[in-house]
């Protein structure tokens, strides 16, 4: 894995007028817009939290073309990991420690809840910032006024991006 800093997705250069003025890629794919509704794999979990959270989230993500069909797995796993948190975070408090006795007497420990719901929220964090759903994450993206994301998703991406000269020709990369 390389280390630097994480490559920004074409959608968003674009979105963002292309302040590098790089070369865009032209190979990237363009997946589908996700539909927003709930995947079969997230019911057949009946995680109540989970499924309220994807049905809070997926349509405000979906009116902003901000959610394609292979970012609904992400989302899915933002969900599953905010149930998990939630449910712990509930369990400490009310028992954030408890009493244990062994052989050198009683003791005071960390209810193992509080680790889980750390480690939970360390990743809703990182997942949020890949689905734009934290402020650092969404200063990638420019909405227009309607609502919608700034991104080319229809056939004169290439025309509008590359010149109307390119139809059928790949234009040159830089390296």
């Amino acid at each position: 894995m390389g280390k630097g800093r994480r490559p920004t997705p074409t959608a968003i250069k674009i979105a963002n007028g292309n302040p590098g003025k790089r070369p865009l890629p032209v190979a990237e794919p363009r997946p589908d817009v996700s539909t927003a509704s709930v995947p079969k794999s997230l019911l057949d979990l009946a995680d109540v939290i989970a499924i309220e959270k994807w049905n809070e989230i997926a349509p405000q993500l979906t009116r902003v073309r901000a959610l394609t069909k292979t970012d609904e797995s992400v989302l899915e796993a933002f969900c599953v990991t905010y149930s998990t948190w939630l449910k712990n975070e509930r369990i400490c408090q009310t028992s954030e420690i408890y009493e244990t006795e062994g052989k050198h007497g009683k003791m005071m420990r960390k209810h193992p809840a509080r680790d889980i719901a750390d480690k939970a929220a360390a990743r809703l964090k990182a997942l949020g910032v890949e689905l734009g759903l934290t402020p650092a994450g969404r200063t990638r993206i420019k909405a227009v006024e309607d609502g919608q994301l700034q991104l080319p998703l229809d056939n004169d991406y290439d025309d509008e991006f590359f010149g109307s000269s390119n139809s059928g020709t790949q234009p040159e990369r830089a390296n």
